[in-house]
């Protein structure tokens, strides 16, 4: 519809262009038919036209103003062309003179219409994995709530072993006893308080997560222009939101397997260790590094001890009886006697690959038995599946996701060597060694292929 021109007033009060109607005028008189209105019909005498002056003003008002269509349209600020055009390589909007300019001859470029499809295509995948987050944040408070619970029962059984087992010893354990309950009643007062802190910033999250998502809807309801405007910080705010959520803390989780671990460790030495008590309840940190004088010849070590890859040649090294010569082994040069000690793994994707604990007395030469009747305790990836070394079986372990961390948990003198994923405190897999009859113990490794291992610092 058009605005009209130097409108005029008929007797009947409806408004024309001076132009049209005078064209009206002369149509009907070559026919010699009676004047009437074109919209109301009314009878009409010619010559009684009146200039509407106030419809005019307001009809030069509008002429002034953009139309609707030019407020949806965007100019390139550089040639004030009309941006209609789309460039897929570098994702911005160009008009029709950026698109002959060096910067983009040889990219492909497309008009902005053809160009929304895909990349509303793209915004809605990343918008149906906010929402299938939004769903698993919606259950998280009751997830939360369960593992709270799960760990406090948790300790609850373990505080309960270990007043079985103080019970054991005699007054020099009293003052530990004392102690370890301390550690465990502060525990659950932590989980307890930080239980919710948690819950309170998973409801926060939701509410984040739905506006989000409102936002990202009502952007794809937008024209394609005024889309593709907004798609950057829309691809952003949605990879922002889909990053993954502060778990429950990692360090809480430690602490009560490390209440775990400690109570194996009383379970098993209360008879016999009582002297060793003191120094055996808090586990070390192991600085562990490969010992370059066991690794097979095959095998890589980086210059600071912490990386190790197999190579593609066998190398002829000088020959001591510390080397496996056989199999891709390697110990790490730390031993352990007693105590309780850990240390962490980088794995990779990569197999094969394998990991755990390894008696000093452990053959070196030719084929070896790889088992714990021969001294060895591993986990590790054989042709995509985590398993638990126990020849003749080995036990698939339980995953979920892919492993990137492991925690190898020694415990000398309770004699158990455990395994944890290290990024989330989820057990993967125990022996119950029961006694290592007094041996050196030292960090066992296993490559084979593309594997790569890297000892955390």
């Amino acid at each position: 519809m058009q605005l009209l021109t130097d409108p005029v007033l008929m007797e009947c009060g409806h408004n024309f262009c001076r132009l049209c109607i005078s064209d009206y005028y002369v149509a009907w008189k070559e026919q010699s038919r009676l004047l009437k209105c074109p919209v109301c019909g009314a009878p009409i005498q010619e010559g009684r036209l009146r200039p509407n002056q106030q419809l005019a003003s307001i009809v030069d008002k509008l002429k002034q103003m953009p139309s609707l269509e030019e407020e949806k349209d965007l100019f390139c600020p550089k040639h004030k062309e009309k941006l209609n055009l789309f460039c897929e390589n570098d994702e911005e909007l160009l008009c029709v003179i950026c698109e002959r300019s060096p910067e983009h001859k040889s990219h492909k470029v497309v008009l902005a219409e053809e160009a929304v499809k895909g990349y509303k295509d793209k915004l809605y995948r990343r918008l149906r994995a906010l929402k299938e987050k939004r769903s698993k944040t919606e259950m998280s408070p009751a997830d939360a709530e369960k593992e709270t619970l799960d760990l406090l029962k948790r300790l609850q059984t373990e505080k309960e072993k270990a007043v079985a087992d103080f019970k054991k010893l005699h007054a020099f354990l009293e003052e530990q006893e004392s102690y370890l309950l301390d550690q465990i009643k502060q525990l659950q007062k932590e989980i307890a308080k930080k239980r919710k802190t948690h819950l309170t910033k998973l409801v926060e999250e939701v509410t984040s997560l739905k506006n989000i998502i409102q936002e990202i809807e009502e952007s794809c309801e937008q024209p394609a222009v005024e889309f593709l405007v907004d798609y950057k910080t829309n691809l952003e705010k949605c990879d922002k939101a889909a990053e993954d959520s502060d778990s429950f803390p990692l360090e809480l989780r430690w602490r009560v397997c490390d209440i775990v671990d400690i109570n194996l460790f009383l379970e098993n030495i209360a008879e016999q260790y009582e002297e060793t008590l003191v120094s055996g309840l808090p586990i070390q940190k192991a600085e562990v590094t490969f010992d370059q004088t066991t690794a097979h010849p095959q095998l890589i070590l980086s210059e600071d001890r912490k990386m190790a890859r197999m190579g593609e040649f066998y190398r002829h090294l000088t020959k001591n009886p510390e080397r496996f010569d056989e199999w891709p082994f390697v110990l790490g040069r730390e031993g352990f006697a007693s105590g309780r000690h850990y240390w962490e793994v980088t794995v990779g994707s990569e197999d094969a690959w394998g990991l755990g604990v390894a008696k000093k007395s452990v053959k070196r030469h030719g084929d070896v038995d790889f088992s714990p009747e021969e001294g060895f305790w591993a986990v590790g990836k054989w042709e995509g599946n985590y398993t638990a070394y126990n020849p003749p079986y080995f036990t698939l372990l339980t995953l979920h996701g892919e492993l990137k961390r492991i925690r190898v948990s020694l415990n000398v003198d309770g004699g158990w060597v455990t395994f944890f994923d290290a990024d989330t405190a989820a057990p993967l897999f125990a022996y119950s060694v029961g006694t290592f009859s007094g041996e050196t113990l030292f960090p066992f490794f296993y490559l084979f292929g593309k594997a790569r291992l890297a000892l955390d610092p």
